[in-house]
């Protein structure tokens, strides 16, 4: 069983060779998904159909085409009858029958029944007071008239003066008093019955002769109209009738003076009422039916989309997805074109790509999602279409909330700006073809997105990113302004809708910042905001290289350095070039002994090693570095130029060693395979994997320099990229030889002036010392030449 085991084990146990097929297997499978123009294709037409589903599906023949207050491109003429109610009209039947609800009044008599009470205390009061002064002084009377009337006017508020008493007391007896204020009060109330009306406490501002009043009897529900006045009026009206008592004009005085205290608007508002009865009538009405006939024109073209032609196209829209399941695919005519658009747009894409020379084209993962970003883009758009639903107001103002820039702000920062432009036009396109082919609002959208696009340029910082969006959302404000002014539109709108763009533009921007990290981790691309974060020396990679290999750590800041210079002379990415090198050499952390930066004592260890093993140790770093690199989650693109960053170059050093311990015959030299003393690679890829391969090599070789002149740094430079070309290690680099050039130029000039020599400062002592020398050596030729010419 034991030996059953171990056999077992051996054969479960995979041979190198067939680990290296395994291997093998696994990167052919990885290029093809990467690079085959079969994915590609697939890539394509997935993007196509899905671009087809997501903008036209569940959309009718009457679908959204167009928009209220726009102009409309296309004509939609009803194809079978149908019937709807107008909720439009419905409300404005709703609100002119509200509007015929006149103002509901309430006429109050309670004022008069308190002053019909206190006149009638007046007479008996005056009647009394008759029989207490009939014996009394003139002076007697008068005071105790007034003492009647003050207690009179504080008990009753209703004011009487002593002279309309005394008149009243000298020209009437008690019966014929009694029937004076009688008729007196009958008047009165007669007035007050037909109404004051008060403009001041109304709801109508209209002169009282011009408006008739009905009163319904609450109780019994009578009807019948009254002749209402104003206050002016019911005063003249009081005069009229007392002008027909015979009594003396002085005593008709006295009477209206005293009676005209109850004449006070007596018609108050009675909301409540008012609103109820509104209410009762909204309730009662009944809503409107609108029939159209097949055959009937519902939008015409080159005309201003009106609000009620609106709600009919939808109306039409919703008959048909109700009559024809059919029409829930939009199978229609309508349907195919547009999808016919969007192959055609596919195929447009990569022959643009290709006639460009877009090398990105050959990247499936780039290609991906630069689909996958516009599929975004078209979904978020069909989201916002969704809500607005059939609402045309709220339609309105969504088609300003539609992010047109978001997509091409992430490609900008993803792929370069280029792209993000060619995005911005294709986003834009199939937006239009959504809102009805709206090629006006179709400019304003990628005029915005061009200038969101502008402001992407070298952003280096998460603000910068939300800069670029509300600028973004600012110039499609600035164009809502004009094509509201154009549609003239109403003021207001226009305000919000360009509140709307700039908010937009601001959320857009939090949007992207939120994304960034997603699209980064899955497509495995990397930012320069991202890069510029890895720059800070407190990385815990960084840190560890400043503590266990501080000259490979300085050799790093002098590769960036030098790196960032070439990448900036050709036009690269110095960010990119400054960040990898401070990476690129995290593999000598593992065994920082072994190589010659960190050898602090000046013993070599590999020197001990024979040459193959000691070419296997330097080899290691950069395996070792790409471990560390993906332990600790580094970017891909930091990965990709810690592999290349030696390309397949020769370890020369050792490789030379391994020939002399072989012997210098033909014969022995075979025996020692060059690939042994080879890096890995693969080869540098990109330009700024290029010109770190040089800076690496440039600044190692540099501390060799016995003397450090122009011409000696301009030979090593030269020597270096000579062997590097001529070992055919740019062979899969887009480098032109006028970029090396750039390149050579900006490392000579960065080296000459980082390891220039200084002068030699002097010691001040010593100084001081040979100063005191020189005096008395001189004082003492002094002293010799004095004696001999004595």
């Amino acid at each position: 069983m034991k030996l059953f085991s171990k056999r077992k084990q051996i054969t479960d146990t995979p041979s190198p060779s067939r680990r290296k097929r395994r291997a093998l297997r696994q990167t052919w499978t990885k290029t093809f998904l990467a690079t085959s123009p079969v994915i590609t294709g697939l890539i394509l037409i997935g993007w196509v159909v899905l671009t087809i589903l997501l903008a036209f599906s569940r959309v009718t023949p009457a679908g959204i085409q167009v928009l209220p207050d726009q102009v409309s491109r296309v004509r939609v003429v009803a194809e079978k009858d149908f019937s709807y109610i107008s909720e439009l009209q419905s409300e404005q039947r709703i609100q002119l029958v509200k509007q015929r609800i006149p103002p509901v009044y309430r006429m109050d008599m309670k004022p008069y029944e308190s002053f019909r009470d206190n006149i009638l205390e007046l007479l008996e009061g005056i009647n009394q007071l008759e029989i207490d002064i009939v014996e009394l002084e003139p002076e007697q009377k008068l005071e105790r008239v007034d003492e009647f009337t003050l207690a009179f006017e504080e008990r009753t508020k209703v004011r009487v003066n002593v002279a309309d008493v005394l008149v009243t007391l000298a020209r009437t007896e008690a019966e014929e008093r009694e029937l004076l204020f009688d008729n007196a009060l009958v008047s009165v109330r007669r007035i007050l019955s037909g109404g004051i009306f008060d403009p001041t406490d109304a709801v109508l501002s209209k002169d009282p002769d011009d408006l008739n009043f009905i009163q319904v009897q609450r109780d019994s529900g009578q009807v019948r109209r009254l002749d209402i006045q104003s206050q002016d009026m019911a005063f003249s009206g009081l005069k009229r009738d007392f002008t027909y008592f015979d009594i003396s004009q002085d005593l008709n005085i006295a009477l209206s003076r005293i009676m005209s205290q109850a004449i006070r608007p007596n018609l108050k508002y009675d909301q409540t009422l008012h609103e109820n009865a509104r209410l009762e009538a909204e309730e009662n009405a009944e809503p409107v039916r609108v029939e159209v006939m097949a055959g009937e024109i519902i939008i015409e073209p080159n005309e201003t989309v009106q609000s009620h032609k609106y709600e009919m196209l939808l109306a039409y829209q919703e008959f048909l997805l109700r009559e024809d399941s059919t029409y829930a695919f939009s199978l229609g005519r309508s349907f195919w074109e547009k999808a016919l658009i969007i192959m055609l747009l596919g195929v447009g894409v990569v022959v643009y790509l290709a006639l460009a020379g877009w090398s990105n084209l050959k990247d499936n993962r780039r290609v991906s999602l630069l689909f996958l970003v516009i599929l975004l883009n078209i979904a978020i758009t069909r989201l916002i279409l969704s809500i607005a639903g059939n609402t045309p107001e709220l339609f309105v103002m969504l088609r300003y909330m539609i992010p047109v820039y978001l997509g091409p702000i992430l490609i900008a920062l993803l792929i370069n700006q280029r792209a993000a432009i060619f995005v911005s036009a294709v986003v834009c396109f199939i937006t239009s073809l959504m809102f009805g082919e709206s090629f006006v609002l179709m400019s304003a959208m990628f005029v915005s997105s061009l200038v969101a696009v502008l402001f992407c340029k070298d952003v280096r910082k998460r603000g910068q990113i939300l800069r670029s969006s509300i600028f973004g959302g600012t110039s499609l404000a600035v164009g809502t302004f004009l094509l509201g002014i154009l549609n003239e539109v109403n003021l207001v709108t226009i305000g919000w809708e360009m509140l709307i763009s700039i908010g937009v533009g601001a959320g857009t921007g939090m949007l992207v910042i939120g994304l960034l990290p997603f699209f980064e981790s899955i497509f495995q691309l990397t930012t320069n905001i991202t890069l510029l974060e890895l720059t800070d020396y407190n990385h815990r990679l960084l840190r560890r290289l400043q503590l266990e290999a501080p000259g490979s750590y300085h050799h790093s800041l002098m590769v960036a350095s030098l790196a960032e210079n070439g990448a900036s002379a050709i036009g690269a990415n110095p960010l990119i070039c400054r960040v990898c090198s401070l990476f690129h050499d995290i593999g000598k952390l593992v065994k920082p002994e072994y190589f010659a930066e960190n050898q602090r004592d000046g013993e070599n260890p590999l020197l001990l090693q024979n040459p193959s093993m000691a070419a296997l140790v330097i080899k290691s770093h950069v395996k070792e570095g790409v471990n560390l690199a993906i332990r600790n989650k580094l970017p891909r693109i930091i990965i990709d130029v810690i592999k290349q960053h030696h390309g397949t170059s020769l370890i020369t050093y050792f490789y030379v060693q391994a020939l002399k311990g072989k012997g210098k015959s033909r014969k022995n030299e075979l025996l020692v395979e060059e690939s042994t003393y080879r890096y890995d690679g693969p080869k540098p890829q990109f330009r700024e994997s290029a010109v770190i391969f040089f800076a690496d090599a440039v600044e190692a070789a540099s501390r060799s320099l016995r003397k450090i002149s122009p011409q000696s740094i301009d030979e090593l430079i030269d020597k270096i990229f000579e062997d590097r070309i001529a070992d055919d290690q740019l062979s899969e680099c887009p480098l032109t030889f006028e970029e090396i050039k750039k390149i050579r130029n900006s490392f000579s000039f960065a080296l000459l002036n980082t390891l220039h020599s200084r002068i030699e400062y002097p010691d001040k002592d010593k100084a001081k010392a040979d100063a005191q020398n020189a005096d008395r050596k001189k004082e003492k030729r002094s002293d010799i030449q004095s004696l001999q010419s004595a």
